[in-house]
């Protein structure tokens, strides 16, 4: 035999024995092999959901509060229905206002909210309908004086709006 082969060989059998070491340990840890590809995200998928977790931890921590008194009623499966709720009419002008609240934007579930847009148009919607005075509804203030948005918690929920989206443009 010459060396040549001799050495092909041996390298050949050296590899064996390296693949079925590796795989002998992986049966033992209870790894199995991954396809190419499979579980890794793309590094921008996986910086987008920190993102989103670090925006979910603010709006937890400044407006969530402020959301559950004035926007859940419509905008989450948490519905606080008034005694007048029953009534003929108002019911079903209610339940309109919600279907069309959760369509929209559904909180229920934290950031990033769930609705018709992506987590950028929600938060710029939720910045204008604020800036607007348009949320929560006039129809909604009159009945329930209580959960009105104070100045105090506009700019809360602006600044908490305009941080987010500037840490979502963010290109890291």
């Amino acid at each position: 035999m010459r060396r040549g082969n001799f050495v092909t060989i041996k390298s050949f059998f050296i590899s064996l024995a390296m693949i079925t070491i590796v795989e002998h340990a992986n049966a033992h840890q209870n790894i199995k092999p991954r396809p190419p590809g499979e579980g890794i995200s793309h590094p921008s998928e996986e910086h987008q959901k920190i993102k989103f977790m670090q925006i979910n931890e603010e709006y937890k921590r400044s407006v969530k509060t402020i959301f559950q008194r004035s926007c859940f009623d419509c905008h989450s499966q948490q519905t606080m229905h008034p005694w007048y709720h029953k009534l003929p009419g108002i019911k079903q002008l209610m339940d309109h206002d919600v279907r069309e609240g959760k369509k929209h934007l559904d909180v229920t579930h934290d950031f990033p909210f769930h609705g018709h847009g992506s987590p950028e148009e929600d938060l710029d919607a939720i910045k204008k309908v604020i800036s607007d005075d348009t949320m929560p509804p006039l129809r909604y203030k009159i009945m329930h004086p209580e959960n009105r948005l104070s100045e105090e918690d506009k700019g809360a929920i602006i600044e908490w709006a305009n941080i987010s989206r500037k840490s979502i443009d963010v290109k890291d």
